[in-house]
């Protein structure tokens, strides 16, 4: 859990927030379940534990 807790962390800190005008211009593009599936091994969750998504 502390694993997912510093990725998400990680994830965060990195991103720069983005200007209100310039969120119409930003397409969405989903995460390919390759990196999602290696994000919860890196973070070695388990099926036991709480997970929240967060956007």
């Amino acid at each position: 859990m502390t694993s997912l807790l510093i990725l998400h962390l990680a994830f965060l800190l990195a991103s720069e927030p983005v200007p209100v005008h310039q969120l119409e211009e930003i397409p969405f593009l989903p995460t390919p379940m390759e990196v999602v599936d290696r994000m919860l091994e890196i973070a070695e969750v388990k099926q036991d534990d709480d997970f929240h998504r967060s956007g």
